[in-house]
């Protein structure tokens, strides 16, 4: 994919997919707990606190540590665990609600996804 230590037109544009697929799983996971909230058999109340609010709280870690512009972006280590935490309750969100396939569909893009990026 390098040529004389630069990117090929063709790296780059799989960068550049690997990058909207990055951004979609980061939509999936946040799906996933809205669903999971959603699908609680507790009353109106407790299913749009848990659904809606554990998206909110997830957003807003997301923009502390994880986004491209983040307020205290991790690094390394702290960024991999955080990152693999939070694509996993994601994934566990699904499990939770009933949806496995699409928890492990989740988890599995998303390891794929990131050792792509990785090997940059």
């Amino acid at each position: 994919m390098t040529r004389g230590g630069s990117m090929t037109r063709g790296g780059s544009t799989i960068r550049m997919i690997n990058l909207g697929l990055a951004f979609l799983l980061e939509l999936a996971a946040l799906y996933a707990v809205v669903y999971w909230g959603f699908s609680l058999s507790a009353g109106l109340p407790g299913r749009l606190l848990a659904g809606l609010g554990g998206a909110a709280l997830m957003g807003v870690l997301w923009g502390i540590f994880a986004a491209p512009r983040a307020t205290f972006p991790l690094h390394g280590m702290a960024g991999a665990v955080f990152r693999i935490g939070w694509f996993g309750l994601g994934a566990l969100a699904f499990l939770a609600a009933g949806v496995p396939v699409a928890g492990a569909a989740l988890a599995v893009l998303y390891l794929v996804n990131a050792l792509m990026l990785r090997g940059r």
